[in-house]
């Protein structure tokens, strides 16, 4: 896994200054990239970043869980949904949907959307996940796809699921033949 050492170890759970760092960088790299980022040209950097935490333990899912709906600034593991949240404003502005809140964030007024928005982020946040298996297990042949193209989310993820079950059945085949075979 990549380590910056310019950061803090291990990252502390809420830090204003560091998210409010991070969240700048990760908001000047995509839009450098016009909000349009392809899942083999994410660096392993922000990828780090914007992984939300999975908890092993019913303690972990919990204590992640309390700080995902905290109301306290500077909480880290929330960094995601707000660069989702701003890639998608900006990509998609609907501004009869959508209001400027505190701190220039995007706060959305219909709760229809806000669930639509949230189904999105999950994707995202499912997508990001499926990039960082394949980084880091150095596998080729990852699919190539726009990472904030909220739109093609749907087609991706079922083409994400086409081409594993490939993958598995090719495996499943090579593992069945005897050794030395070809």
């Amino acid at each position: 896994m990549y380590f910056d050492f310019t950061l803090p170890h291990p990252l502390p759970e809420v830090d204003p200054q560091l998210f409010n760092r991070l969240l700048d960088e990760s908001k000047h790299f995509v839009k450098s990239h016009d909000y349009r980022v392809m899942s083999n040209e994410l660096p392993i950097r922000f990828l780090d970043f914007w992984v939300m935490p999975t908890g092993r333990t019913n303690q972990e899912i919990e204590r992640y869980r309390n700080l995902y709906k905290s109301k306290e600034k500077g909480v880290l593991l929330q960094l995601p949904l707000y660069l989702f949240t701003y890639v998608y404003y900006q990509r998609f502005r609907q501004p009869d949907i959508l209001n400027e809140g505190k701190a220039g964030e995007p706060v959305s007024t219909d709760a229809g959307f806000r669930s639509v928005l949230y189904k999105r982020f999950h994707q995202f946040h499912a997508l990001l996940q499926y990039i960082r298996i394949f980084q880091g297990m150095g596998l080729e042949n990852m699919v190539c796809f726009d990472l904030f193209d909220v739109e093609a989310y749907d087609e991706v993820q079922t083409d994400i699921l086409v081409k594993t079950s490939e993958f598995f059945l090719l495996m499943l085949d090579e593992f069945e033949k005897p050794c030395g075979s070809k």
